[in-house]
């Protein structure tokens, strides 16, 4: 579900809603493992819309809903689908470590490495906190690589 979702999706959290909002598996340690803080706070929103996430989000996200459904209301459902599509949230090409690896290579970079969130030959890396925060991973199912050029 995870990678065919981010697949074809037309809408924002695509498929995956109805899984999380589906107590009746009894998943939540499996999708907090895939998932990490991301599925923590969608787990506890999706499952009790009235309970707000943050000031600043529940603010930002009602600026920014607001805003996009004026927006939309002039556009066909067509051209909504294309947006949302060409918007990032969408995966358009999935890698392992031997297709990305291969790729980095014949594009001229060495020392190709699997790395995982907490690792790299930057110095102070994880002092930056891109990709997880106190030994959680913020998204679980990343594939983190390193190579040099």
């Amino acid at each position: 579900l995870e990678l065919y979702d981010q697949v074809v999706r037309t809408q924002t959290g695509g498929a995956m809603i109805d899984y999380i909002r589906d107590t009746s598996k009894k998943n939540d340690e499996f999708l907090l493992e895939r998932n990490g803080k991301e599925a923590e706070l969608l787990i506890k929103h999706i499952r009790n819309p009235n309970r707000p996430l943050s000031l600043k989000y529940t603010l930002l996200s009602r600026i920014k809903n607001k805003l996009k459904q004026l927006f939309d209301q002039i556009h066909s459902e067509e051209y909504k689908i294309g947006k949302f599509r060409l918007g990032g949230e969408v995966h358009q090409w999935m890698y392992d470590r031997y297709s990305l690896g291969k790729l980095l290579k014949d594009a001229g970079f060495s020392d190709v490495q699997t790395q995982s969130a907490f690792e790299s030959a930057i110095h102070n890396w994880n002092n930056f906190e891109l990709d997880g925060k106190a030994g959680m991973v913020r998204k679980p199912d990343s594939l983190f690589m390193e190579a040099k050029k």
